[in-house]
Order: structure tokens, then sequence, then C-alpha cells
């Protein structure tokens, strides 16, 4: 009865460190969306969003300032020198909330198909659909889609904030 109970409270602690940890993450998500969002100038945002690029690791960001509606809104290099192309869900405040689904990543897919990339990277600060993530998986060998949620991106810059949020907030902070 006594090991019951010890590893009933083990796992209560555990479930309330979760609790913690995405509380965590909601605030930062918060704080995040203010960032992206106090300056309402799109070159601020083009900087912001080339600078989390780098941060995550990537390269030679180009941002694709023309909103031109193909699905794409960015592009860089991976660690391989591969070209990447890049959907933001971040520009708007109302896709802050509001799930990808698979038409989104088809439009970005489409882009990478006539462009001959074989690599797509989704950011969202929300979530993605079952039916997104499973289109994601099904694409065609050699063609790969990364899709990172708003959980998964919070928690990539949460463990790089210290040292680099300067960098990232200064673009927003300029002039």
């Amino acid at each position: 009865i006594l090991t019951e109970r010890i590893y009933s409270l083990y796992n209560a602690y555990k479930n309330s460190e979760k609790d913690i940890y995405r509380s965590k993450l909601e605030v930062l998500k918060v704080i995040s969306k203010h960032e992206c969002f106090q300056e309402r100038n799109d070159e601020a945002f083009e900087k912001w969003l080339a600078n989390i690029l780098v941060t995550l690791g990537y390269t030679h960001p180009r941002i694709d300032s023309t909103q031109s509606g193909d699905g794409k809104d960015a592009s860089c290099l991976d660690e391989k020198g591969n070209r990447v192309y890049v959907q933001c869900k971040l520009r708007q405040p109302e896709n802050f909330e509001k799930e990808s689904d698979r038409p989104d990543l088809q439009k970005l897919v489409g882009a990478m198909l006539v462009d001959g990339v074989k690599k797509g990277l989704v950011l969202t600060a929300s979530t993605f659909t079952a039916e997104a993530r499973n289109y994601a998986k099904k694409l065609p060998r050699g063609y790969e889609l990364i899709l990172v949620d708003g959980d998964e991106l919070m928690e990539k810059l949460y463990r790089i904030r210290k040292l680099q949020l300067e960098p990232l907030l200064k673009p927003l902070k300029a002039d």
C-alpha cells in the first residue's frame, strides 16, 4: 500500500510539473505574440522571421516580401545547403489560434514541386490538424515537410532565449 501511495504521489508530482511547463509555454506564446505584433511593420516582421530561421539553424534566409500567395513566405538553406521553402503562419494575428490544415500545406508543397525544392518548413503559433500531419507524412519519397507547431516553436525559442533574445527583438525595436 505504501508503494502505491508513493507511486500515486510521484504521478501527481509529474503531472503538476507538466502543467507548470504547459503554463510557461502559454506565457511564452503570449510574450512572443506581443513581440511579433507590437510593430505592424512588414519590414520589421521580415527581419524577425529571418532571425528566427537563423536561430533554428538555417542559413541564408530570403523573405518573400511580395506575399504572392504561392504558399511560401521565405526560403533558406538547411545544414546540408539544400533550399528549404518556409510557410510562416505568424504574420497575421488571426493565424495565432487557427489550426493549420491540409490546404495550407498543399499550397507550400505546390510551390516546392514547381520549383524543384524537396524540403519545406511550416511555422505556426497554433497547431496542425491531424489531416495536415497525415498529409505531411505521405509526401512522395524525397520530399520532406517539417511541421513546427506553437508549442515546439516556443520550446525551441525558450532554450535559446537567454542567449539570443536581443538579436531577435532588435529588428522590432528599429525605427
